[in-house]
């Protein structure tokens, strides 16, 4: 009897395991579905190579303000500051390839692609010489694109920089190990997703139903091996053709995973030392996530005064 109890037990746990991945796998389907209909595109989309990338452009005036969110964002992350920048400004945000209303990113591909699939969208969409803006991971690619391609200025909010790109970009990659849960629906449960309290409640819930996909997540970490195969090479041979104009906007507490306390800002500053006509700006008491959305006003005032003293 007892040893009947002891195999009793483990087929029961086997049981509800594969119970749960049902259910779970079931409202994965559902719900992902069902963000695309609560949360429609406010954008419009413009097709790179077959795929679908989708942008939100407000305001008028040149030069065009070019917005690239870091790693797991998008558009979205730049509400808190658009409408202040739209008032004297065009400033369109865009959704890379792979992020939230975009199609997938196509390959083969290194984490420089990307910047030639924007300059391909900005050349569809009439726009020469953008101000070119990032954060985070967005930053890093946003000085590939201007080493490439002629730009007004560059803009890094909180942005990834040569120094300690590579022990960023390596944790990056390590996200694949969850590509197995992904397609199951099991990282729901587990709160794998969430957007920043920085952002108001509406905001939040949109982005977590658009960014707890499936294939957004498969997305996300199909990024993330990219730019840990590529980008710290590709961003040290970029920031040799950087001459700017460049505006360093740094977190005083930047807290970014897996790098020695003040590295990040370190890395910030030191950048804004080497690139001719540069400016390095420190918000007080702001944090590397999401530095546009806990400090929007000083993040806006920044790159405003910036903007007068360029004209």
């Amino acid at each position: 009897m007892v040893k009947k109890k002891f195999w009793v037990l483990p087929g029961v746990l086997v049981g509800l395991l594969l119970l749960l991945t049902g259910v779970a796998w079931r409202y994965e389907g559902y719900a992902s579905h069902q963000a695309l209909i609560d949360y429609p595109p406010p954008g419009q989309f413009v097709t790179i190579n077959g795929a679908r990338m989708h942008y939100l452009c407000q305001g008028k005036g040149e030069p065009t303000l070019v917005l690239e969110a870091g790693f797991d964002g998008g558009a979205l992350d730049w509400t808190p500051i658009l409408p202040a920048l739209s008032e004297n400004h065009r400033v369109c945000a865009f959704d890379r390839l792979g992020q939230d209303w975009s199609d997938p990113a196509p390959h083969p591909r290194t984490f420089a692609t990307a910047a030639d699939e924007l300059h391909a969208a900005l050349e569809i969409l009439g726009i020469t010489r953008p101000l070119v803006i990032g954060h985070s991971l967005g930053a890093a690619l946003v000085q590939i694109y201007a080493a490439k391609y002629e730009v007004t200025g560059l803009v890094l909010v909180e942005g990834l920089t040569s120094d300690v790109a590579e022990l960023v970009t390596q944790r990056l990659g390590s996200y694949q190990a969850i590509n197995p849960l992904a397609p199951l629906g099991l990282l729901r449960p587990l709160g794998m997703i969430g957007a920043d309290f920085a952002y108001s409640p509406e905001l939040r819930r949109e982005m977590t139903a658009l960014r707890s996909r499936s294939s957004s997540l498969l997305n996300l970490t199909d990024e993330g091996a990219v730019a840990a195969g590529s980008a710290a090479t590709q961003l040290h041979a970029a920031e040799a053709n950087l001459s700017g104009p460049l505006l360093v906007i740094s977190a005083e507490q930047s807290d970014v995973p897996g790098l020695p306390e003040g590295a990040f800002v370190a890395a910030e500053k030191a950048l804004a030392g080497r690139i001719a006509n540069s400016q390095y700006v420190v918000i007080p008491g702001a944090k590397h996530h999401y530095i546009m959305a806990d400090h929007p006003q000083a993040v806006v005032d920044a790159i405003e005064t910036w903007l007068a003293n360029l004209k």
